[in-house]
């Protein structure tokens, strides 16, 4: 009878959103054993996985089986792979994941990719070795189409505690790839995604362009003090190497390499480890040179990019999404339902149930879409014409070249889409530098002169969580 009642949660349908990743983080492929303290619990944990190795070699040839020893490419690639899923497992030993316990794997064979290093040809032998030899525990996938987690266990953390290894002991490969180009996404009939592999691609003048300004960026954070705070509130602790990536968004689902410069889709930015900007507590505790964080963010912003397109000025220059017959309550919904409108391929007034949920019970979805078109007539030829993934190239590239003038500036600065987090002390400056960059390329792109974008400086509290990356080519 429990296996059955087991049978029945698996079917059915998985939490969605924050609550399904609320024990878990995705697998870093990239993360790297580099101090000595963490290279010396990879030495000891090879040490146990070698004596493992003769121990079944031994009993091959007592058997009178033929015995191969391993390549000395594949040893290096087993401390390169473990060294990975210690890093991984380190983090959450000592980053102060209050309630995150696990590391989400793929343990499917995949062919070579430009968004993978070549050593993970090994991973499943590896990580079924290190669960005999008692440093990890497999767990199964809670959901049909969720992935299998690892976690440490006792003897592994005690490893890690006695070797007094830190975050600080974490590097990062060199080869990771920062030009990301995903096939748009796709939803089956529950409304659930359908993951489609990742896209390898021909590399143009365009995507080495996009490459060499990652690199800029991703260059100049690497020499700046980014913190965390202990949650204490006393000291603080070093966080993890920052790496930003743009990620672009192609229509083309065949998962055939293509130019890359066809592909104007999409392009946002995502920074690596996410987990410091998507947890409200810990963007709270970040320190950067010191400092606790400011946020800055463009007001209305794709709404904004809506009347240019038009050809039209907005309104006023407040917030476009207070709707007459909505209060303040209701602004996050009429937002979501807003930015509903802009991606969508038809004017079907109807929304999601996370979109509805966020207004009161009984509220028609029709009503809702009345009230944004009654709102904003100069629009309403824009609404259900699939503008998002452009509006989003468009912030991505404004959010580049923001964050390129202020490295300029000396001022380190982490993206939240179309938004940043910057030292309270350069928020001014930062502010004039994104009006005058949204403004500049606003005018570039829609052709009218009368495109401005003005910034908000806001509480912390208010910074939206990024959408979450999947983290892994599938």
């Amino acid at each position: 009878m429990a296996a059955v009642e087991g049978m029945k949660a698996l079917k059915g349908k998985p939490p969605r959103g924050k609550e399904a990743m609320k024990d878990r983080i995705w697998h870093d492929l990239w993360a790297t054993a580099e101090g000595p303290a963490l290279c010396s619990v990879v030495h000891e944990v090879i040490a146990a996985l070698d004596a493992l190795d003769e121990a079944r070699r031994a009993h091959l040839k007592a058997a009178g089986k033929r015995v191969r020893m391993p390549h000395a490419v594949e040893v290096e690639r087993r401390r390169a792979v473990v060294g990975n899923i210690l890093a991984n497992l380190l983090w959450f030993h000592h980053a102060g994941h209050v309630g995150r316990t696990r590391v989400i794997v793929s343990l499917a064979h995949h062919g070579r990719s430009m968004y993978r290093p070549p050593v993970f040809g090994q991973l499943s032998a590896i990580m079924y070795a290190l669960e005999a030899a008692g440093y990890i525990v497999l767990h199964g996938a809670d959901y049909i189409r969720w992935r299998p987690t690892i976690s440490a266990t006792t003897r592994l953390a005690c490893l890690f505690d006695h070797s007094g290894a830190t975050v600080a002991d974490i590097g990062r490969r060199d080869d990771e790839q920062t030009i990301i180009l995903r096939p748009r996404a796709t939803y089956d009939k529950n409304g659930r995604r359908v993951r489609h592999p990742l896209v390898d691609y021909d590399d143009t003048s365009e995507s080495r362009a996009f490459r060499d300004e990652m690199a800029r960026i991703n260059d100049f954070l690497a020499t700046r003090q980014i913190t965390l705070v202990n949650a204490d509130g006393v000291g603080a602790q070093p966080v993890l190497p920052w790496r930003l990536s743009r990620q672009f968004t192609t229509l083309d689902r065949s998962g055939e390499p293509a130019p890359f410069a066809s592909v104007l889709m999409h392009g946002r930015l995502y920074p690596r480890p996410d987990f410091y900007l998507n947890d409200n507590t810990a963007r709270s505790r970040l320190r950067i040179d010191g400092e606790p964080p400011a946020y800055l963010d463009f007001k209305s912003l794709h709404a904004r990019f809506a009347y240019f397109d038009a050809g039209l000025e907005p309104p006023h220059a407040g917030d476009l999404y207070r709707v007459p017959g909505f209060d303040e309550a209701h602004r996050e919904g009429i937002k979501r339902a807003f930015a509903s409108m802009l991606a969508r391929r038809s004017n079907r007034p109807d929304f999601n149930d996370e979109v509805m949920a966020l207004f009161p019970e009984g509220t028609k979805a029709g009503d809702i879409h009345a009230a944004i078109r009654a709102r904003h007539p100069g629009i309403a030829d824009v609404f259900g014409r699939d503008k998002t993934l452009g509006y989003m190239f468009i912030d991505s590239t404004i959010m580049v070249a923001v964050l390129l003038k202020l490295a300029d500036l000396g001022i380190p600065a982490l993206p939240l889409h179309d938004g940043i987090l910057v030292g309270q002390s350069a928020a001014t400056t930062a502010k004039t530098v994104m009006e005058h960059e949204g403004n500049r390329i606003a005018r570039e792109t829609f052709g009218f002169d009368g495109a401005w974008l003005p910034v908000d400086l806001k509480p912390i509290a208010e910074a939206p969580e990024q959408e979450p990356e999947d983290g892994e080519a599938d």
